[in-house]
C-alpha cells in the first residue's frame, strides 16, 4: 500500500467527528462524494470497512477510530 495521503487522513478525521460524510466533507472542503469516493478508495485498499453508513448516520468501526485517532 501507498503511504497515506495527509488529505485522506483528514477527511477520515473529520467524518469520524462530524459522522456524516456531508458535515466532513464541508470542514475539509471537499464534496461529499469526493469524500465518500476517498474513504472507498482507502477502505478498499485496507481490505477493512472504516465506517458503518446507514441512510442518516455513519459510524466509526473500531478500524475506523483507530485511524481517526492517529490523525
Amino acid at each position: 500500500m501507498k503511504k497515506l495521503d495527509l488529505d485522506v487522513l483528514a477527511m477520515v478525521v473529520a467524518v469520524a467527528e462530524s459522522g456524516s460524510f456531508a458535515q466532513g466533507a464541508q470542514a475539509v472542503h471537499r464534496s461529499p462524494s469526493a469524500v465518500s469516493m476517498q474513504i472507498k478508495a482507502l477502505e478498499d485498499a485496507l481490505g477493512k470497512p472504516l465506517f458503518i453508513r446507514d441512510t442518516r448516520n455513519v459510524t466509526a468501526t473500531d478500524d475506523g477510530r483507530v485511524l481517526a485517532e492517529y490523525g
